[in-house]
């Protein structure tokens, strides 16, 4: 590569970093998440817009839930997908129930600890579609204790995916699925909580269905509804301050480091003094440097024990599927010299740390020795 070359791909480099330290990523939600401003399926714009038509009073709560509304009855939290609620919030939402508010919390894929450790709730069983031509991918939900704002509802149309469970006692099932419970309420204080699984009871796709916008209108007839829209919204990146700043000492280090390479040398490197060709005593000395620097591994042991193990089935006709610890009284009835070498290597074998010294395997080296000379009939170890 050319030095014009090089510069010209340094400088749209450093563009291009730029470029990407000064661009923001988009914060807002997606296009079919459960707010109010998504108009695809999985959205609830429909549900918004059919409330207001319909002359009730609702609003977007585009602000942390430590700020409600004095006058609200109805809070949505509708499957945040962006934030988790704070510790704060979750006091908040308590302090609202408490004093007669409504809280409709539809869980949704994205974790939310501190609601969910509140209220005890978990994913439940799944759920079996129930076809029908306008909705095949949903299924019916029976209303168990019409109550409320469910009274005179006979069930529900919602996705087939998951139901819900709690191991908090005073949720009661007042919608399900086959026995399998998807919507739960309890009372709390002088206000009331309503936990679904999803989302989907206030989706676009399935408003008109069943007696899904029935339930809404009844809830929105009490009071100011809010739907929760802070949390479907990412929060703000860090600011970019000290981001110039990083850049240009890259920039400046790359620099220099291209100077550095493209500089002129001192010189043609001098060739070194030729070494002698080391002898048998060096590389003696080399390869007991490196034992000495290297570490004992287990598998030595292991490899040491597998040697003798063939050698006793050659010269001793041991066979090698009998375990180590029946070796010896195998082998006291045909040489009782050599069990008893064997049995003293095993029991040093076995009594051998996990992490191997080398005067361990030394003393291991020793014994397997003279297991070795006795198998072949010599008089000593080998």
């Amino acid at each position: 590569m050319s030095l014009r070359a090089a510069l010209l791909y340094a400088a749209l480099l450093a563009a291009a970093t730029g470029l990407a330290l000064t661009t923001r990523l988009s914060t807002g939600p997606g296009p079919d998440v459960a707010t109010v401003g998504a108009v695809q399926g999985g959205g609830l714009a429909a549900l918004a817009t059919w409330l207001r038509e319909a002359g009730h009073d609702v609003r977007e709560l585009r602000a942390p839930l430590t700020t409600l509304p004095p006058d609200l009855r109805t809070l949505v939290v509708a499957a945040p997908s962006a934030q988790r609620a704070t510790a704060a919030e979750r006091d908040a939402l308590r302090a609202f129930v408490n004093g007669g508010g409504r809280l409709v919390y539809l869980r949704g894929r994205f974790p939310q600890p501190e609601l969910d450790g509140w209220l005890d709730l978990a994913d439940g069983p799944d759920l079996h579609p129930a076809l029908e031509p306008t909705d095949l991918g949903g299924t019916t939900a029976h209303v168990v204790i019409p109550g409320g704002p469910l009274a005179g509802i006979d069930g529900f149309r919602i996705s087939a995916r998951r139901g819900l469970s709690s191991g908090d006692a005073h949720f009661l099932p007042v919608a399900s699925v086959d026995g399998v419970p998807v919507l739960l309420w309890r009372p709390e204080g002088r206000g009331e909580i309503y936990a679904a699984g999803n989302a989907d009871l206030a989706e676009n796709r399935r408003l008109e269905l069943a007696g899904n916008r029935v339930m809404w209108a009844r809830m929105a007839a009490d009071g100011p509804l809010a739907f929760d829209e802070f949390h479907h919204v990412r929060p703000e990146p860090a600011p970019l301050s000290i981001a110039p700043w990083v850049f240009g000492a890259q920039a400046v280090l790359c620099a220099v480091v291209l100077a550095l390479t493209r500089g002129t040398p001192l010189g043609p490197p001098r060739p070194g003094e030729p070494e002698p060709l080391p002898g048998a005593s060096r590389y003696a000395l080399s390869f007991g440097r490196l034992l000495r620097r290297a570490r004992v591994e287990a598998e030595l042991a292991a490899s040491l024990e597998a040697r003798l193990r063939t050698l006793l089935a050659e010269r001793s006709g041991v066979p090698l599927a009998v375990p180590a610890r029946e070796v010896g009284a195998l082998l006291r009835r045909r040489q009782p010299g050599l069990a008893g070498e064997w049995e003293a290597w095993h029991a040093a074998r076995t009594s051998a740390p996990q992490r191997l010294s080398p005067g361990d395997y030394l003393e291991l080296s020793r014994r397997a020795a003279r297991v070795e000379a006795c198998a072949r009939g010599l008089t000593g170890p080998a």
